[in-house]
């Protein structure tokens, strides 16, 4: 619309700080006030509570679905771990009925990625499902990407894994974007330690 009708086309520009997980610049050269959305109209107020404890600025009002607490799945190690999710992504599917594109599983860590990709790959899922990037997303696939990845994207159910290692001030924006992914129901798979930080905001 810009370019074929100049007189009439409109330019929106979105831009969340707190998403800023390649530190690039945030200037922009468009003239005026910023209108300040501060309402939440993507998560439940639970998942809101914990997202937004790695939130920096205007406040946002929590919405008013409550929705089911974060779970947390505590194990050691890349393979329990990987055991561990694809027992709940069985259970999601096959007792909870969850469509297997309703889900995905987002590593904290790209710089992992492979090594947890393989982890996961190696247990066994519902036959009718299989495990994609974003870019195969379609019907039976379980989203299975890196946070930096999905940034922009949602689903109903997220898993957040591969955060270890992971520290509310070192990194805060990726904790902050993993989580607010989910629209319904986040899992977060760590360590009890690992959860018990991601789920605070200092460590």
């Amino acid at each position: 619309m810009l370019l074929t009708r100049p007189d009439e086309g409109m330019l929106y520009v979105f831009l969340d700080e707190n998403q800023d997980l390649y530190h690039r610049s945030a200037s922009i050269p468009v003239p005026g006030e910023p209108m300040i959305l501060d309402r939440n109209c993507r998560n439940t107020s639970a998942i809101h509570d914990a997202a937004y404890r790695h939130y920096r600025g205007t406040a946002v009002a929590a919405p008013e679905i409550a929705g089911v607490e974060v779970g947390t799945i505590h194990a050691g190690g890349i393979e329990r771990q990987a055991r561990a999710i694809g027992s709940l992504l069985t259970r999601l599917i096959v007792a909870e009925r969850i469509a297997p594109h309703d889900i995905a599983v987002l590593i904290c860590k790209g710089a992992l990625r492979s090594a947890y990709e393989t982890a996961l790959a190696r247990v066994p899922i519902p036959s009718d499902s299989r495990l994609g990037w974003i870019e195969e997303y379609d019907p039976g696939v379980i989203t299975v990407d890196t946070v930096a990845r999905f940034k922009g994207l949602e689903r109903p159910v997220i898993i957040l894994w591969a955060l270890d290692d992971c520290t509310p001030g070192r990194d805060r924006e990726t904790l902050y974007v993993g989580m607010s992914r989910a629209k319904s129901v986040l899992y977060i798979c760590a360590t009890r330690e690992a959860c018990s930080r991601a789920l605070s905001t200092t460590g």
